[in-house]
């Protein structure tokens, strides 16, 4: 008699649940698909970072050619308002009062110029006369109201202050003995003294305002000194 085939239980860790072939080559395109996207993600976000550091990089070097031509633009029409000072016949005033009448010819440049914050001679014996608007300094310089000007005056006439209107027309003056200032003792004279042409200083802190600059001045055939303050705000 034959024997009959025993049956035996398939052991449990053979019993266990098993995925369908195609879900795991699916599960495998797809985790292909994520690992290329990623991939793909990554070389996009260096390319795009890439492109944007290019784009910043190309708009700054843009903008600082900007400002370098703005600059030599500036510098220009600073040395030409100089060489108009320097032709005009305050150089040639000898008193107070003739160069008080020479006011217009300083305002007239501060007004038609951008960029200048103040016209100035001085002379081969100390005197010096400045000219700038009031603007923005009117509070710390304690204007009084209506003042458009501020006319400094150093030299053999003594140190003043002097606030005048929109006509140039004086509302207030007040004597200033502590401001010891020799125009010969500054660079712009010296260098203009010295040269047969308009000169542009090398940027400087200004004597009055503080701020920073660069003068461009010429020299007169009077020997006096004719200067503009060009401000680098």
């Amino acid at each position: 008699m034959a024997e009959r085939a025993v049956i035996r239980p398939e052991p449990a860790r053979q019993r266990r649940f098993r995925l369908p072939l195609r879900l795991h080559i699916t599960a495998l395109i797809l985790l292909l698909l994520g690992a290329t996207a990623l991939l793909l993600g990554s070389v996009v976000g260096r390319s795009s970072q890439n492109l944007v550091d290019a784009t910043v990089a190309a708009s700054f070097a843009g903008s600082a050619e900007l400002a370098l031509q703005e600059l030599q633009r500036l510098e220009e029409t600073a040395k030409a308002a100089a060489e108009v000072l320097a032709a005009d016949p305050v150089v040639r005033a000898a008193s107070r009062q003739e160069r008080i009448d020479r006011l217009h010819t300083l305002a007239a440049v501060l007004g038609s110029v951008p960029g200048i914050s103040a016209a100035y001679v001085g002379w081969p014996n100390g005197d010096f006369m400045l000219l700038r608007p009031v603007g923005r300094n009117g509070e710390r310089l304690r204007a009084p109201a209506g003042a458009r000007w501020l006319v400094q005056w150093a030299g053999t006439g003594g140190a003043r202050f002097d606030f005048l209107d929109a006509q140039l027309k004086a509302i207030e003056s007040r004597p200033e003995p502590s401001f010891a200032f020799d125009p010969r003792t500054r660079p712009w004279f010296a260098d203009a003294a010295n040269s047969a042409g308009t000169i542009l200083t090398a940027p400087y802190v200004f004597f009055t305002t503080r701020e920073p600059g660069i003068t461009a001045a010429r020299r007169a055939e009077t020997g006096a000194i004719a200067g503009v303050d060009l401000a680098l705000r």
